[in-house]
C-alpha cells in the first residue's frame, strides 16, 4: 500500500508537469496563428494563469496592462501575408501627397518666375476704344501704340484719335477734276469722282472726264460760289481764277529746274504781266496782295492747304503776291499752299500764279 501511494504521488507529479508543459506550448502557438507575437509573461503571473487553465487571446492580452499586454505589429511588418501601411499618429494610414510643396508630376502649385503681365488688366492703361496695342516693358512698365488709321500716344482714354486723311493732299484723291474725299474712322479715306467724270478717284488721273472738251463741272463749292472757271469768295468779295494752266502765258521759268514744263512758273514781274493779260470774262484781273492770297488758305488742310473742291489742281507750292518787301526793292512776298505760311524771296525766283479781281 505504501508503495502504491508513493507510486501514485509520483505519477501525479509527472502528470502535473506534463499538463503545465502542454498548456505552455498551446499558449505559445495560438497567438502566432493570428500573426501576433506571443504574450510576454510577468514574474509568474502569466504562468500561474496558464497553470490554472486560463488562455488569453491576443485581443484579450492587448486589453491587459503591465507585462501581460500584447504589442501591435510594427509598421511595415506583414500580417497574414499582407504588408501593412504606415500609420499616422492618429492611427490612420498616410498617403503620399504629390500636391504638397509643388512636389511630383501631379503637383498643383503655381510657380511665379517673374512679374505679372502689366497689360492683362485694363489693357495696361492704354486706350481701349479704339484698342491700342499694349506691350509689357522691363520693370513692369508698358508702351502703347495706336492701330492703323489712328494717331496719338495711345495712353489712356482718347489716347488714339482718328486720322483725317482728307486734310492732307485731299486724302490721296484726285484733284483735277476734284474728287470728293470722305474720311472714314480707323480706315483710309474714300474718293468719289465729280459729276461728268468717272473712275475710282484715287490719285492723279483717278477721275477722267467723260467728255474731255467740257470744263470742270462746278461741284463741291460749299464755302464759295463757283462756276467752271472762277470762284467767288462771299467773305471778301474777291473772284479768283479757279483753274491753273499747264504753262502761264508769257512766262518761261520752271518751278522745278530739273522737271516740269517751260512756263509752268513765273518771275514776279512775269506774274504781274500774266494776270493783267488774263482774258477770262469780264476782265480786270490782277496779281493779289499777300493778305488777299492768304484769305483762301485752308488751315485745316495741308499739301495743299486750300479747299481742293473749289480750287482743283492746286499744287502744294509757293504762289506770288503783289506785295513787295519794305526796304528790299528786289524782293516780294509769296504764300505757300503746302503749309499755309507766308515768306519772301527774290523777284527773279520762279513761283506759281493765281489771279484775282
Amino acid at each position: 500500500m505504501i508503495g502504491a501511494r508513493t507510486l501514485s504521488r509520483t505519477d501525479g507529479w509527472w502528470a502535473r508537469v506534463a499538463w503545465v508543459t502542454m498548456l505552455s506550448s498551446v499558449a505559445c502557438i495560438l497567438p502566432n496563428v493570428s500573426g501576433l507575437p506571443a504574450p510576454a509573461g510577468d514574474d509568474g503571473g502569466a504562468l500561474g494563469a496558464r497553470s490554472s487553465g486560463e488562455i488569453r487571446s491576443a485581443a484579450d492580452a492587448s486589453a491587459v496592462g503591465g507585462g501581460g499586454a500584447a504589442t501591435a505589429p510594427a509598421p511595415g511588418t506583414e500580417t497574414g501575408g499582407v504588408p501593412s501601411m504606415p500609420a499616422d499618429a492618429g492611427g490612420a494610414r498616410s498617403v503620399p501627397d504629390s500636391s504638397r510643396n509643388g512636389g511630383g508630376a501631379g503637383g498643383n502649385s503655381e510657380e511665379h518666375s517673374g512679374l505679372d503681365d502689366a497689360c492683362a488688366e485694363d489693357n495696361g492703361g492704354c486706350d481701349l476704344a479704339p484698342k491700342a496695342k499694349c506691350v509689357t516693358r522691363g520693370g513692369g512698365g508698358v508702351s502703347c501704340s495706336c492701330p492703323a488709321g489712328y494717331e496719338g500716344d495711345g495712353y489712356g482714354p482718347n489716347g488714339c484719335v482718328d486720322t483725317d486723311e482728307c486734310k492732307t493732299a485731299n486724302g490721296g484723291c484726285d484733284t483735277s477734276p476734284p474728287a470728293t474725299c470722305s474720311n472714314r474712322e480707323g480706315a483710309v479715306s474714300s474718293c468719289t469722282c465729280p459729276e461728268g467724270s468717272e473712275g475710282d478717284g484715287v490719285g492723279p488721273e483717278g477721275c477722267t472726264l467723260v467728255n474731255p472738251t467740257d470744263p470742270v463741272p462746278p461741284t463741291g463749292c460749299k464755302k464759295y460760289a463757283c462756276d467752271a472757271q472762277t470762284v467767288k469768295d462771299p467773305a471778301t468779295g474777291l473772284t479768283w481764277q479757279r483753274l491753273l494752266p499747264v504753262s502761264y502765258d508769257g512766262c518761261s521759268g520752271r518751278y522745278d529746274p530739273e522737271a516740269g514744263n517751260a512756263g509752268d512758273a513765273c518771275t514776279w514781274q512775269e506774274a504781274r504781266s500774266y494776270c493783267l493779260r488774263l482774258t477770262l470774262a469780264p476782265g480786270g484781273w490782277r496779281l493779289p496782295t499777300s493778305d488777299e492770297l492768304s484769305s483762301i488758305v485752308d488751315m485745316a488742310r495741308e499739301d495743299p492747304a486750300i479747299d481742293v473742291e473749289a480750287f482743283p489742281s492746286t499744287r502744294a507750292e509757293t504762289f506770288w503776291s503783289s506785295s513787295t518787301v519794305a526796304g528790299s526793292p528786289d524782293e516780294a512776298w509769296y504764300v505757300s499752299f503746302g503749309w499755309g505760311f507766308v515768306g519772301n524771296g527774290k523777284m527773279s525766283f520762279n513761283n506759281r500764279v493765281r489771279c484775282a479781281r
